[in-house]
């Protein structure tokens, strides 16, 4: 099933993004509030520039053989360049904060 067992609820691209997110920066040291803080401007700023974080909103006509799962792979390209950068600001940040 997609977009949160079927529901179309939030993408799976988020999910993903902020498990990764909170799992690397742990790894890192950085402290669990900073960690959600830092997840809710991922979710802000994904929301702005992919119009929403909704399964249903993201793919409108849903799952099934007229629209199947491959057709998001040009949003998949583009939310891992976008994760990509944005945790790259994150990183930066974080040192300019620690010197």
């Amino acid at each position: 099933m997609h977009g949160a067992g079927g529901f179309r609820a939030q993408c799976g691209l988020v999910e993903g993004a902020l498990m990764m997110l909170g799992a690397y920066f742990g790894a890192k040291g950085v402290a669990d509030g900073e960690r959600v803080d830092m997840c809710r401007r991922f979710a802000g700023r994904f929301g702005s520039r992919f119009g929403s974080l909704r399964c249903l909103e993201l793919r409108p006509g849903g799952f099934n053989e007229w629209d199947p799962p491959h057709l998001c792979e040009e949003l998949t390209a583009e939310s891992v360049l976008f994760v990509y950068e944005f945790m790259t600001e994150e990183e930066e940040r974080l040192e300019g904060a620690n010197r």
